[in-house]
């Protein structure tokens, strides 16, 4: 997979300021279906691949970007408390957050819709269900 991307962004992790700065101007997006992709290993890479695949699919008006945050400590640590993220209804416990692969916010009340399980099968069908999700009401 290459280090280009058009509708994922990796999160840097060497200056903590920046990567909040980037993370948070890539959440407060209006009309954008986001996933949110955490850690390194092959869930998450393939992950990554299928996400950058579904970007430049629209769904009733909404966009679709994702946000990759290599680091599950570093996103615990430094990026998830003051993003104005909700958990609403989706279960999410950043506490639990070795157990997630990734995350999809919907745009209009920045609110988890869905959770991609660490243990889950990865499929294209299944990371576009997240974005779907995300755009659901």
């Amino acid at each position: 997979m290459s280090n280009e991307y058009q509708y994922l962004t990796i999160i840097p992790m060497d200056d903590i300021k920046k990567a909040g700065e980037l993370f948070k101007g890539i959440v407060d997006v209006e009309a954008t279906l986001l996933l949110v992709i955490l850690g390194d290993d092959s869930q998450a890479q393939k992950t990554a691949e299928y996400a950058e695949n579904l970007g430049n699919t629209v769904i009733a008006s909404f966009k679709r970007n994702s946000a990759w945050v290599k680091d599950k400590v570093f996103f615990k640590d430094n990026l998830f408390n003051g993003m104005g993220i909700s958990v609403g209804d989706s279960g999410f416990s950043i506490d639990n957050i070795d157990a997630v692969t990734a995350f999809s916010i919907s745009p209009d009340k920045k609110e988890i819709r869905d959770i991609v399980g660490a243990t889950e099968r990865i499929t294209m069908r299944r990371i576009d269900k997240a974005f779907f999700r995300a755009g659901t009401m």
